[in-house]
């Protein structure tokens, strides 16, 4: 169990993180994550791994959905990181493809529900697994199955 000192810390931590993110601050989000840390959307991709490869894919998220905004639902902390569920929405900038075909026009919205699952040692962010509803996403901005 996490002290309250401990647990104060990562709050504060997951504060500037979600601030960073609803300000689409790219090196303000990159300064929260250790070199060798991992990002994965599951949402069909891959996990990518190192400084630089969450650089480039967080700066494909900022430019697909750059005013991209996560509305709190609930906070979860411990001294080893935690769980941030939230209402995930944003504008779509550029055409959205899917298997080779474009299924959403820049102008698309969405707001569906999201969960990251945050790991956090020596005051960096070692892991961050963030799970969406992509169907519901892909039906909003005007995907027909």
């Amino acid at each position: 169990m996490a002290t309250t000192a401990e647990q104060t810390t990562i709050e504060e931590m997951a504060a500037r993180y979600g601030k960073a993110w609803n300000s689409q601050d790219l090196e303000a989000i990159l300064t929260h994550h250790a070199e060798d840390g991992v990002f994965q959307l599951h949402a069909g991709a891959e996990p990518v791994q190192g400084i630089e490869a969450v650089r480039a894919t967080f700066a494909g998220i900022l430019a697909q959905w750059p005013d991209i905004h996560f509305e709190e639902q609930r906070l979860v902390t411990d001294s080893g990181g935690w769980l941030f569920a939230a209402t995930m929405s944003g504008t779509l900038a550029q055409p959205l493809e899917l298997a080779g075909a474009v299924i959403a026009e820049p102008g698309a919205k969405f707001a569906v529900d999201a969960l990251d699952v945050i790991d956090v040692r020596d005051g960096l962010i070692t892991a961050k697994h963030t799970y969406v509803d992509a169907v519901a996403m892909l039906q909003q901005l005007g995907w027909k199955p």
